[in-house]
C-alpha cells in the first residue's frame, strides 16, 4: 500500500516527476531529452532537480552501470491529491466550494468527467456527508469571510 504523499514540489520539479511517471527507470539524459525542447534546461539543471527530489524522498535513484535511473516513490495520483489538499489547507474552508465551482467553470470536462462528479455529489448527498454551513477554520485576522469581519 502506498503511503500518503505530503511534500512541496516546485513547478520545475513537477515537470521532472511527469517525465519519470511517463518513463519508468528514467535516466537524467532521457529526462533531459524530453524537457529540453520546451524548457531549454541544461543537463546540469535536470541533475540538480533530480537530486532535490531524491533528497525530499519523492523519487529514488538506482545505480545501473555508470549511470543512475530514477523512479517515483509515489504515484502521480497520490502526488496530485497531496498538492490539491495542500492548496486547500491554505484557504478558508468556507471558500472551498467556490474554488471547486470556479475550477469546473474554467476547465473543459468530458462527459465521463461530469458523470463522475455527479456520482460523487449524489453519493455525498445520500450518505449524509453534506452540512448546512461550513465553519471557517481560519485564525481571526487572517480571513475575509463574514465570520471574522468586524464593522
Amino acid at each position: 500500500m502506498e503511503k500518503s504523499a505530503s511534500f512541496h514540489i516546485t513547478t520545475a520539479e513537477w515537470q521532472i516527476m511527469r517525465a519519470i511517471w511517463s518513463n519508468e527507470h528514467a535516466s537524467a539524459t532521457l529526462i533531459f531529452s524530453i524537457l529540453e525542447p520546451k524548457f531549454h534546461w541544461k543537463l546540469s539543471t535536470i541533475k540538480t532537480l533530480l537530486h532535490r527530489l531524491v533528497e525530499k524522498n519523492i523519487i529514488r535513484a538506482t545505480k545501473e552501470g555508470k549511470h543512475f535511473v530514477y523512479d517515483t516513490i509515489f504515484s502521480e495520483r497520490a502526488c496530485e491529491l497531496a498538492c490539491y489538499q495542500q492548496l486547500l489547507t491554505k484557504t478558508c474552508s468556507t471558500k472551498i466550494g467556490a474554488i471547486l465551482n470556479a475550477l469546473l467553470e474554467q476547465n473543459t470536462l468530458s462527459f465521463d468527467d461530469v458523470d463522475c462528479i455527479e456520482k460523487t455529489l449524489a453519493r455525498k448527498r445520500s450518505n449524509g456527508m453534506l452540512v448546512e454551513k461550513i465553519v471557517c477554520n481560519c485564525l481571526p485576522g487572517l480571513c475575509t469571510c463574514a465570520n471574522h469581519l468586524t464593522s
